[in-house]
């Protein structure tokens, strides 16, 4: 139990960078949708959806390869320089590029005579690129804090810059034009509109990889081409793994762009961006413990028990999600006032459609961690080429008939179908005793508890209130009577009580 104990400590910490950076950009988004028309608040979604997909191929999977081969080879000091350099070179790549073909991608992309909007991908992708190894080093060194900190100075650089740009010297210059001051006249570009978020962004993977480059230089460059081939063979189909995720997880923003009539394309994928926002914070929990989790399961892997132990944390990890499915489901009311806009709430009854098809990826994500461990990172490729497969195909055939909510079943079902096949392979080739039933019970009574409170009346904030506490106080109360090292923890804290 202390190992878990302190995989939950470390995901607390991981977790502090993601909760302020996905909080204050979903406290942006009301500022965001206010100084930008819709036109632009699309291009900047689906800008920064080829911004992950870029991201995610040219990592190539070397930050888990760091875990893996620094456990395989713990006295090889060329590990990680190895990993480093062909990150790096791949970003350099990419950047020379795109800047070179900047006026032909910005067609391809649908964006002809922007081709500032290439060298906006080009340039953050490349420093976000560069930095991964050295975070993932700092993950593997079990540095949270450090990783913490590097993380939240990039964070902070951007929202201060946003708000600097758009927000500050945007309405001083509305309001008085040539007379705005120096610093407005000098600084501002009124023209550059959506720009000043990728501009932010620029500035703050910079800043992130400045921070990070005393990491990756202190190794030196002891560069191994023969390591590097062992690597890539273990790391590419995590690349592709990786991409298919984030056609899973975002593409569906750029595809509703694409399939609905266009004079409502922009309306519909405005909302369904906003409302999933509100599964923002299953998200974070499942970011925070996926940086957590990654090293701690390479570094418990000969244990004796650590099968049990992976076992044990997907019960947890289960119930902690439906805690917040329940959460944000129960309080929807409150939650949705943070959509300060109310033609945004025509999209609320997707909320717990997301949020269940967010508990399915991280259970995906927990289950993954098989073909990791035991080194056939081929099949997470060939289950994320399905998934994402699916993900097209069904957005295709559902978004002309039920729009952005044909997307949020597409995720759901894409999710729920990649985990109940890794759970069936990964049984077969390394076998861990998970509690399905147990799992699959949880999932069960959380989703009742969901629908029961629909049918109860609410006659006043303070029943509403009262109903939903009384609805998350019986679920925990099922989950420790059901685990009995949760419930022996509880029943000593209780008796330290009474003393």
């Amino acid at each position: 139990m202390s190992r878990i104990k302190k995989l939950m400590g470390q995901t607390a910490i991981y977790g502090l960078p993601t909760i302020i950076s996905r909080v204050v950009n979903f406290m942006l988004t009301p500022l965001l949708t206010a100084v930008l028309d819709t036109g632009s608040f699309g291009v900047m979604s689906v800008l920064f959806v080829y911004i992950g997909l870029f991201l995610a191929l040219l990592t190539w999977g070397m930050e888990t390869s760091v875990f893996r081969f620094s456990t395989k080879y713990p006295n090889n000091e060329r590990v990680f320089p190895t990993a480093f350099l062909f990150t790096a070179f791949l970003g350099i790549s990419f950047f020379a590029l795109s800047t070179l073909f900047a006026a032909p991608g910005a067609v391809w992309l649908g964006y002809p005579g922007h081709g500032e909007y290439i060298f906006y991908i080009a340039i953050i992708v490349s420093f976000d690129v560069a930095s991964a190894v050295p975070m993932a080093k700092l993950r593997q060194l079990n540095r949270p804090l450090r990783f913490s900190m590097a993380n939240l100075a990039s964070i902070l650089l951007n929202v201060s810059l946003v708000f600097f740009f758009l927000i500050y010297c945007r309405s001083r210059y509305m309001e008085l034009g040539s007379d705005a001051g120096w610093i407005v006249n000098n600084l501002y570009n009124h023209d550059i509109g959506v720009g000043y978020v990728f501009i932010a962004n620029i500035a703050a993977s910079a800043l992130r990889f400045l921070v990070v480059l005393p990491i990756a230089v202190k190794g030196g460059f002891k560069y191994d081409s023969v390591l590097l081939k062992e690597m890539l063979i273990y790391s590419t189909p995590l690349a592709v793994a990786s991409v298919c995720f984030m056609i899973n997880e975002r593409a569906d923003v750029a595809i509703l762009k694409f399939l609905l009539p266009v004079d409502e394309a922009d309306a519909q994928a405005g909302v369904y961006a906003a409302v999933y926002k509100l599964a923002i914070i299953m998200n974070i929990f499942i970011q925070a413990f996926r940086f957590a989790a990654e090293p701690f399961f390479f570094s418990l892997e000969k244990e004796k028990d650590s099968k049990e132990v992976y076992a044990r944390i997907l019960n947890y990890f289960t119930v902690f999600c439906l805690l917040i499915f329940l959460t944000v489901t129960l309080f929807i009311n409150e939650f949705k006032l943070l959509l300060r806009n109310h033609e945004y709430w025509a999209g609320l009854h997707i909320v717990p459609i997301l949020l269940m098809a967010n508990l399915f990826s991280g259970i995906y994500q927990n289950l993954s961690m098989w073909y990791k461990l035991s080194g056939r990172t081929l099949f997470g490729m060939w289950f994320s080429v399905f998934g994402a497969g699916l993900t097209i195909g069904l957005n295709f055939l559902l978004i002309p008939f039920f729009g952005y909510e044909g997307s949020a079943w597409a995720t759901l079902g894409c999710y729920f179908s990649m985990s109940v096949i890794s759970y069936i392979i990964g049984q077969r080739n390394y076998f861990i005793p998970y509690q399905t039933l147990k799992i699959g019970f949880y999932i069960l009574v959380a989703v009742c508890i969901y629908c029961v409170n629909l049918f109860i009346p609410k006659y006043s904030l303070a029943m509403e209130i009262l109903t939903g506490m009384a609805s998350l106080v019986f679920f925990v109360i099922l989950f420790v009577r059901n685990e009995p090292d949760i419930k022996t923890i509880v029943s000593k804290y209780y008796a330290k009580l009474k003393r």
